[in-house]
């Protein structure tokens, strides 16, 4: 279907197993250091919503990734954590705080807009 996928090479066959289903197969197109991508732009989970549409997502390197849960690539929210925040003050990345000190989404968040995370529930 022409999409590609970033994850640790060990963590191939858990790919397969989630979309080789339906589909097809997959296979290695290329093999990178993590290091070989840091500087990359890529678009983040929450890119559609008006609180990101001018934030760009950059690779950075981090010692706290690995292949030992997810897919060895980690999106950080600095607005939501001291490690994310750390980090995005070390590479100058954008920090977006997503909620007010009462832990309800601010403006600018859509459909999560004065939602505490906890109860947020995507509309059908």
């Amino acid at each position: 279907d022409g999409e590609y996928y970033y994850l640790a090479e060990e963590l191939l066959p858990v790919l397969k197993a989630l979309k080789g289903r339906d589909k097809g197969d997959y296979h290695v197109v290329e093999t990178l250091k993590g290091s070989d991508m840091v500087g990359w732009s890529y678009r983040g989970p929450f890119d559609e919503l008006p609180a990101e549409q001018d934030v760009v997502h950059t690779v950075v390197p981090w010692k706290e990734v690995s292949a030992t849960e997810g897919t060895g690539i980690v999106h950080i929210a600095p607005g939501c954590g001291r490690e994310d925040f750390g980090l995005a003050k070390e590479f100058n990345l954008s920090v977006v705080a997503p909620v007010d000190e009462f832990g309800i989404y601010v403006d600018g968040f859509d459909w999560l807009t004065a939602i505490r995370p906890a109860g947020a529930v995507r509309p059908n």
